[in-house]
C-alpha cells in the first residue's frame, strides 16, 4: 500500500473550495498552504517507509536489516554472526625455534592469519599449531596448502602450510536466510517435536546452512537430522555436537536423536574450452567458471534429487568470457548425477583442455 502524495497534489486538494481568489504559485493562498502540503507529503512518505520497517518481508526488500532483527527477535530468533577461521598449520624449521603467539602467515592472495599460542619446533623439525584469521567470514576458509606464505621473515622458520582444507568459517547471516527461518517458525504454529521443529532448531545454530529431518530413520522412536554447514559443505564434529545439544535442550523428545553431517559428492568436471583469449587469461576464465559452478551448487537445498548435466553445461556457458565448450563430462559421464536427501554436491577437480 502506498500512502504518498506529492505536495502539489495535496495543495490542489486543499484549494478545491477556495474560489474567486488567486491560488497560483507565489500567491497569498499558495504561500500559506504549500508549507503545510509539503509537510503532509513528507509525513505520508515517512508512513510508507514505516511499512518497510514494520513488516519483515518489506524489511528484507528494503534493506532494513536492523528492523528485521527487531521483528524476528519477537519470536526468539537471533541473526547468526560471522565466525573466524581457526586453521591448523604445520611450521617447518630449525629444532627448538620458538614461534611466538601473533606470528603472521598468509595465503598468496594476502589473506592474513596469526598464531594463537606460543609453540616450539620439535625434534622432527616441525610443529603444528592453530592460526586465526585477521577478519571474520567464509573468505578466510582455505583449501589444502593455501596458507603457505610467510609475509614476515622469522629466524629459524623455513615454511608453513595447512595440510587439510578448512571450511568452517561463516559469513554473517543474510537478510533472506534470516527471513526464511522466521517464516518457518511463525508458520509452524509453535508445534514442538515435529519434523519442521527439528529442522528449525538445527538451523538456529550458528554454522548450520541446511537441515533435513528424517523421522523413524532407524525404526520407531528414532529421528535423524542431517546438516550441512553455512558454506554448504560437510560439518565438523564440533558443529554436529552443538546441534545435538541445542535440539535436546529445546525438545522434550522421548526419542533417540542422531545428528549427522551431509555427505559431500564431488563433481569432477572436464571439458574442452574455447574462450576470449584476447582479453583474458586461461587462469582468469577458469576462476570465473569455478565461481559460477560453486555459486550454483551452493544455491541448492537438500530437496534436490540430482545435479542436471545440462544445468552445469549452461552455467559454464553463461560465464561471459566463455565462447563455447565441448566434451563436457561430470565424473566421467554425460548424464545427471543422482543425490539422496543426505548428500550435497560440491565442485571437485576441474580439468580444461
Amino acid at each position: 500500500m502506498s500512502y504518498y502524495q506529492s505536495a502539489e497534489d495535496i495543495y490542489n486538494q486543499m484549494k478545491v473550495n477556495v474560489t474567486n481568489v488567486d491560488t497560483s504559485e507565489n500567491s497569498y493562498i499558495y504561500n500559506s498552504l504549500m508549507p503545510s502540503a509539503m509537510e503532509n507529503a513528507y509525513c505520508l512518505l515517512s508512513l510508507d517507509d514505516m511499512e518497510n520497517k514494520v513488516f519483515a518481508s518489506k524489511s528484507v526488500t528494503s534493506g532494513y536489516s536492523e528492523y528485521l532483527d527487531l521483528r524476528v527477535s519477537e519470536v526468539g530468533i537471533t541473526r547468526k554472526t560471522a565466525t573466524y577461521a581457526i586453521v591448523p598449520v604445520i611450521f617447518t624449521g630449525k629444532v627448538g625455534t620458538v614461534i611466538s603467539k601473533g606470528s603472521i602467515v598468509s595465503t598468496n592472495d594476502n589473506r592474513l592469519y596469526t598464531t594463537t599460542t606460543d609453540v616450539i619446533i620439535g625434534t622432527n623439525g616441525t610443529i603444528e599449531c592453530n592460526v586465526i584469521a585477521n577478519a571474520s567470514g567464509s573468505n578466510y576458509n582455505a583449501n589444502a596448502n593455501d596458507i603457505s606464505y610467510l609475509p614476515v621473515k622469522y629466524t629459524g622458520i623455513t615454511s608453513v602450510t595447512n595440510v587439510n582444507s578448512y571450511t568452517s568459517a561463516y559469513d554473517k547471516e543474510s537478510d533472506a536466510t534470516l527471513y526464511a527461518r522466521y517464516l518457518v517458525q511463525v508458520q509452524n504454529g509453535g508445534v514442538r517435536g515435529n519434523k519442521t521443529d527439528y529442522e528449525t532448531l538445527a538451523l538456529s545454530v550458528t554454522g548450520v546452512g541446511t537441515a533435513s529431518c528424517i523421522p523413524t530413520w532407524n525404526g520407531g522412536g528414532t529421528v535423524k537430522v542431517v546438516i550441512s554447514n553455512s558454506n554448504k559443505r560437510a560439518c565438523d564434529q564440533t558443529l554436529i555436537d552443538s546441534v545435538y545439544t541445542y535440539i535436546t535442550n529445546n525438545v522434550n523428545m522421548g526419542l533417540t536423536l542422531t545428528v549427522a553431517s551431509i555427505e559431500e559428492v564431488a563433481l569432477n568436471i572436464s571439458f574442452t574450452l574455447i574462450y576470449n583469449s584476447t582479453n583474458y587469461t586461461l587462469a582468469t576464465v577458469e576462476a570465473s567458471i569455478k565461481t559460477a559452478i560453486t555459486d550454483y551448487l551452493s544455491s541448492l537445498d537438500l530437496s534436490v534429487t540430482s545435479i542436471k548435466y545440462n544445468k552445469i553445461l549452461s552455467t559454464i556457458m553463461d560465464v561471459k568470457t566463455v565462447i563455447d565448450i565441448n566434451n563436457l563430462a561430470i565424473n566421467g559421464n554425460t548424464s545427471n548425477i543422482p543425490l539422496t536427501n543426505t548428500q550435497i554436491a560440491i565442485l571437485g577437480n576441474m580439468t580444461i583442455s
